[in-house]
């Protein structure tokens, strides 16, 4: 998702955008579900095909990835997101 966020702010549709170090690809996706145009170099070969696999979904439509807007995790209206360790007394005093 910031591969996404940077290529929505900083590159104009149809723009393009270069990624010396692609891996796997996560940025050319980006580029292809923004309507960028998309540059990219790996040294590795087996992150070449993944990033060619990746890329050739995007830009079919058929890509898997979480959109920029799209929460990472929503909790539930009865969920505990954050809880005090055991081992942590209940009540900390405050250094004068």
């Amino acid at each position: 998702a910031l591969a996404e966020r940077l290529v929505r702010a900083l590159c104009p549709k149809l723009g393009v955008v270069f990624d010396p170090y692609s891996g796997s690809g996560s940025t050319g996706v980006a580029a292809a579900v923004n309507e960028c145009r998309f540059i990219g170099s790996e040294i590795s070969a087996e992150y070449q095909g993944m990033a060619r696999n990746r890329l050739t979904s995007a830009y079919k439509g058929t890509a898997r990835f979480r959109p920029a807007e799209q929460a990472i995790f929503i909790p539930g209206a009865g969920m505990a997101v954050a809880r005090r360790p055991a081992e942590f007394p209940e009540v900390i005093s405050q250094c004068a």
